[in-house]
């Protein structure tokens, strides 16, 4: 395993790097940011271990280093998630802060990518990554959330089950039926749970049936624009 090195010239380096007029510190991989944070130890199962900590954190000449986590950008490398992320009900602020942010559901340290079976984004801890503010009462009263308790409804569904209970990674979890970056409320016609989206929704992984209902009478009366027709989750 690959682990972060640092070296006890750090404040001394960091005084002249100011010194010299240097706006911005990006330590190269063998710096020890852990000689303070020695909590945190950084190795090569971390997808941004080949980073280093600066890779994600840096500061300015002339700013004192915060005592909290130091403010990280996560659009500077991964410019087309933001823009992905940026016009969705996550990303829009309450009380000035958004609704959600790249560590609330990819995690803080570490960063793990989403094949590793301990990564909040892993498949089948997708649901509980979720519930922690779907479930949490407080965050659905703010925000007004029109689904109360998801979580508790999922794990009694034939997804849920098949999720949770027998390891299935195939079976649908949260991000499957509302997206993952760019996600919509269900009144917006590009959620993917809109009305008017949920066959295609179901049909991704559902396709012969998918292709059944719309041979079927409700399927045709949906394609004529019925507002009436029945789509999945209606039955």
């Amino acid at each position: 395993m690959y682990q972060v090195r640092l070296t006890k010239a750090l404040p001394v380096l960091t005084f002249f790097l100011f010194a010299a007029g240097i706006s911005s510190v990006s330590f190269a991989r063998g710096t020890r940011c852990q000689t303070c944070h020695d909590d945190i130890e950084m190795t090569g199962s971390w997808t941004h271990a080949e980073e280093g900590c600066t890779g994600c954190h840096t500061f300015k000449r002339g700013e004192a280093h915060p005592d909290n986590v130091l403010t990280v950008n996560c659009g500077k490398c991964h410019e087309d998630i933001e823009e992905e992320f940026t016009p969705s009900i996550h990303h829009k602020k309450h009380t000035g802060s958004l609704n959600a942010t790249c560590q609330d559901c990819h995690g803080y340290h570490p960063v793990l990518p989403p094949d590793n079976p301990e990564s909040p984004a892993f498949r089948s801890n997708v649901p509980r990554t979720c519930a922690r503010c779907h479930e949490d009462e407080k965050v659905v009263e703010e925000r007004n959330i029109p689904i109360k308790k998801p979580f508790k409804s999922y794990i009694r569904s034939v997804h849920g089950r098949a999720v949770l209970e027998k390891g299935d990674l195939g079976a649908a979890n949260c991000s499957d039926c509302h997206g993952s970056h760019n996600i919509q409320p269900g009144s917006s016609p590009a959620s993917k749970i809109n009305r008017l989206n949920v066959p295609k929704t179901c049909g991704k992984c559902h396709k012969d049936i998918y292709k059944k209902y719309i041979e079927s009478t409700h399927g045709q009366a949906f394609l004529k624009g019925a507002q009436d027709a029945p789509v999945c989750t209606t039955c």
